[in-house]
């Protein structure tokens, strides 16, 4: 089973690979920023995800695909993560 220490690792590769990305506006920031406490916060908790959440987190990392093939990677390992942990 995954624990909330693997999600953490995934999570803060995420976050370096969005510091690293040129070309991503203040909004998108934002988002992602808004993105990543959700996650720490389903890790922490257990709690069910807002409906939504889980397609937001897709879109956002299939539209990086192209540009930043890195973030896009690291999206959905923290996807495929949450999936493991049933969350």
């Amino acid at each position: 089973m995954i624990n909330n220490d693997e999600l953490k690792i995934k999570r803060e590769a995420l976050q370096k690979e969005l510091q690293k990305a040129s070309q991503v506006t203040p909004a998108e920031r934002d988002l992602w920023t808004n993105l990543m406490t959700d996650i720490v916060n389903l890790s922490n908790s257990g709690d069910e995800i807002e409906p939504g959440f889980k397609q937001t987190l897709e879109q956002k990392g299939a539209a990086y695909e192209i540009d930043h093939p890195k973030v896009a990677f690291a999206v959905r390992q923290v996807l495929d993560m949450l999936a493991k942990m049933g969350i």
